[in-house]
């Protein structure tokens, strides 16, 4: 998937496919959302899904401990281009997927790594 002709390095580590949950009601995103605003962030204004009072425009992730199922992983909250808060989590790619936005994209980003090292 995608219409680049040079792929940007995309916030969960690889492109995503899917369903959009933002709303009470489930979206499935065309190829041309997925690629301008679902997998790079900062759709505010753009995509009719995004919520108007979401905290972030976009997570940030970082694998800091790889210990096989269990990463440690850094993140970073922005908004506007710029920072909110940042902190570490601990995924264990084992666990179900979580309620919470943040874990779950952590837990994308966290599923998309393990699959790209262990080839």
């Amino acid at each position: 998937m995608g219409n680049w002709s040079n792929a940007p390095r995309v916030p969960l580590g690889v492109l995503q496919q899917g369903e959009c949950r933002a709303q009470t009601t489930v979206f499935r995103p065309n190829p041309e959302q997925l690629t301008q605003q679902c997998n790079v962030g900062y759709s505010r204004g753009l995509c009719q899904c995004f919520p108007l009072d979401a905290e972030a425009d976009s997570f940030r992730f970082h694998v800091a401990t790889d210990r096989g199922n269990k990463l440690e992983i850094q993140y970073v909250v922005e908004k506007a281009c710029w920072p909110l808060r940042h902190g570490v989590l601990d995924i264990d790619l084992e666990t179900p997927m979580e309620q919470n936005i943040l874990r779950q994209q952590a837990l994308a980003f966290a599923t998309s790594y393990s699959r790209r090292r262990d080839g």
